[in-house]
């Protein structure tokens, strides 16, 4: 089951076309393709990062209730830390900050939304202290 799921995956996967990248279903269409790609998105890992809470409905075996995700604008990687508490999302900011850093890439813009604990405190003392620049709506 787990092959075939990751072959159902594989086919959804967007495919080369030139300089753009075209999705499967596209490729196969008669339509005008569909280009997955928004050219106002970030071109370099790092330059833009999206940060945001969400709160599950279980508890993890660590007491952890909420999660920080953060995803890159370029490349869409995301990751996720769960947190016993909101406050905890400074530390990882540095964790992810780090680990950007482990691969070359330094970041550059941190987009939140209004969340008192992403604009204020530790979290904003963090981000000021690790160079990096708020957006905000």
């Amino acid at each position: 089951v787990l092959g075939e799921v990751a072959k159902n995956a594989a086919d959804r996967q967007a495919r080369p076309k030139g300089n753009d990248v075209e999705c499967h279903g596209c490729a196969t269409m008669r339509k005008a393709p569909h280009y997955s790609r928004n050219p106002k998105r970030a071109k370099v890992p790092g330059a833009l990062t999206h940060a945001d809470f969400k709160t599950g409905t279980h508890t993890g075996y660590a007491g952890q209730t909420v999660a920080l995700v953060l995803l890159d604008d370029a490349t869409d990687v995301c990751r996720v830390f769960p947190l016993a508490s909101k406050d905890k999302a400074a530390k990882a900011l540095r964790e992810y900050h780090g680990w950007m850093r482990s691969y070359g890439y330094e970041m550059q813009r941190l987009k939140t939304d209004n969340e008192p604990v992403l604009t204020g405190g530790e979290f904003e003392r963090t981000v000021n202290e690790l160079g990096i620049r708020p957006e905000r709506p």
